[in-house]
Formats: C-alpha cells, structure tokens, sequence
C-alpha cells in the first residue's frame, strides 16, 4: 500500500499537536486529517471518519501552557481526557508529544506505518 492509500486520523487534547502533524503529513503527501473529538461529547464521533489508522496524541498541562497562552486550566483537560477515552482505547498509536517536535512526531507516525507494513513506500 501507497501513503496515498492510507487515511490517517489525529485526535488529541488541545495543544498537543494536531493541525501542525495533518498539515505536515499532507505535504507529505499522506491522506490525514483530524477531528475535534475532544470537544466532543459523543464518544465515537472519531469513527464516523472510518480511518485506516487512528493516532491519539497527547501532552502534559505544563507542555499546553509552555506552546500556548492559555486561559483554562487542568479540569479543561481532564474533560478533554476523558472525551478521548474511546479513541484511546481503540487507536493504533498513541503519542505523547511533550518531548517530540513536530518532525520526530511526524517521523514516530510514519515508522509505525512502515512497521506495520501499512505502507511500503
């Protein structure tokens, strides 16, 4: 299978990477995109997007504040947290993205398709 052929969904608490992951995957040439299942309050909303691979990212609250200015605290992930769990439970691969830059992200992603032999070039 071809990168083309494959469509990878991102989901994730707020800040953890997303848009900066699908927008570079898609320079890429992969088919990717993400959904705000984290401001979701249906569980599954993820699946009506019927992804080949589900990747949940994730990051620390002091990693949210250290990449954003934010206004709301911890309980807002929680809740965030808490809207994922079903992705969680059900994805491919999970990231945390604390100590990732976008490229070694980007490059955990691709590793894991190769590895998996979900696309071969």
């Amino acid at each position: 299978m071809q990168k083309e052929d494959i469509t990878i969904l991102i989901v994730g608490i707020c800040a953890s990477g997303k848009s900066s992951v699908v927008e570079r995957l898609k320079e890429l040439g992969f088919d990717a995109y993400t959904c705000a299942q984290e401001h979701s309050c249906v569980k599954s909303l993820w699946t009506k997007l019927a992804p080949d691979v589900l990747v949940v990212l994730d990051c620390d609250y002091e990693t949210i504040k250290q990449r954003r200015k934010v206004q709301w605290g911890e309980e807002r992930i929680k809740v965030q947290k808490k809207r994922l769990q079903n992705a969680l439970e059900n994805c491919d691969l999970y990231l945390k993205t604390d100590d990732l830059n976008l490229e070694e992200t980007v490059r955990e992603i691709i590793k894991y398709l190769f590895t998996n032999g979900l696309i071969t070039k």
